[in-house]
């Protein structure tokens, strides 16, 4: 399926939707990451149908099959003033034409880049630096997703719930999300989860909705972590990206830092790249938990991220006759020894899950 975006790009999305039931069904908008299609998240769509969700993937404008340029007759927009809540400002003519983009994007360009990632001669903030000058175009590509998903343009509308929204993003996708999910006042999503985001510091708007983060420990091809933790069980031994969960945390808004053990930045995507599967269906497991409690309205659904053993339902698309990876694993066998994975639901603190259980407040 395909809409216009608010430059006049024609942009590609991919819809998924449960088999069996009768709408509508809690809704979610995926934002891919920066450079690759919306092909390599088709295992957040499947899993989440599975589990009675509607969900729409899309490539944003300048990769995958959406247009790179907008019409030229929507090209002098000017300066373009994003929603209050946001307090961001966008310059210049049109999304699609921004030279970094260019040069992060192609092909050639971004092998360049990984190398130089990998060899350690790219500075990590430099790396969020550029992706950042990106984001206008994966923020405006998740408001402009959501508002044709509840349009009557839309052939699907009838199976959208538009009072149970969430958000999930990847990588630049992952930043997207927190904007979106927490500064968007048309749409009111009721969750967001964000995986593997680049940045370091806070937010950028005020926390509102509750945001499950999920980090990988090994940062694989956007900024390795270069210091390995003398003593995992540390307090002081915080993952780079912690500072986001803590501000949640200060505003008393429900909140989930998860690190699956020895993942990376690809474990979130089906890309060919290394990567563990394991990786993936842990994140499947926390995120279907995260938004059957706070999008589809299950009370008891966090207690999966607590439970001793994860059950044989977390990848229920897994493929082959046998039980799935994951099943009999323990919560503590799929998170970090070396980053703790925290939550802060209800007020209450839950501090390490990889070392302790926690009982989680069933509040509604």
């Amino acid at each position: 399926m395909t809409w216009e975006n608010r430059y006049g790009a024609t942009i590609s999305g991919r819809l998924y939707g449960p088999r069996t039931g009768r709408g509508p069904f809690p809704t979610v908008v995926m934002v891919s990451g920066a450079g690759v299609a919306k092909e390599l998240y088709h295992w957040v769509g499947e899993d989440l149908a599975e589990h009675g969700y509607v969900v729409l993937t899309f490539d944003p404008q300048g990769q995958g099959a959406s247009d790179a340029d907008p019409a030229p007759e929507y090209c002098e927009p000017g300066e373009w003033q994003r929603p209050q809540e946001l307090g961001l400002i966008e310059q210049g003519s049109c999304a699609g034409q921004d030279p970094a983009d260019s040069a992060v994007t192609s092909t050639t360009e971004q092998v360049q880049f990984i190398a130089e990632a990998r060899a350690g001669r790219v500075d990590p903030e430099t790396i969020a630096g550029t992706y950042r000058a990106l984001a206008p175009r994966f923020i405006f590509g998740a408001f402009d997703a959501a508002s044709w998903l509840l349009s009557a343009a839309d052939p699907w509308r009838g199976m959208v719930d538009a009072g149970r929204l969430g958000v999930v993003g990847h990588s630049l996708g992952s930043y997207a999300a927190n904007m979106v999910g927490n500064g968007d006042p048309r749409h009111r999503f009721r969750a967001a989860v964000a995986m593997d985001a680049f940045y370091a510091d806070d937010l950028g708007v005020r926390p509102r909705v509750p945001t499950l983060m999920m980090q990988s420990e090994q940062e694989t091809l956007i900024g390795p972590h270069l210091e390995v933790p003398t003593d995992p069980r540390s307090p002081t031994t915080l993952h780079p990206t912690r500072a986001t969960w803590q501000a949640f945390r200060r505003s008393d808004v429900d909140a989930g830092f998860l690190v699956p053990a020895a993942s990376n930045h690809q474990d979130f995507t089906d890309s060919a790249q290394p990567a563990s599967f394991l990786g993936q269906r842990t994140a499947s497991l926390a995120m279907t938990a995260w938004l059957d409690r706070y999008v589809a309205g299950r009370p008891r659904a966090l207690a999966r991220l607590v439970a001793p053993v994860a059950g044989p339902s977390a990848d229920r698309s897994s493929i082959g006759t046998g039980a799935p990876m994951i099943a009999g694993r323990t919560l503590a066998e799929l998170l970090s020894f070396n980053y703790p994975s925290d939550l802060w639901v209800g007020g209450r603190l839950c501090p390490d899950l990889q070392a302790q259980r926690c009982r989680l407040p069933a509040r509604p």
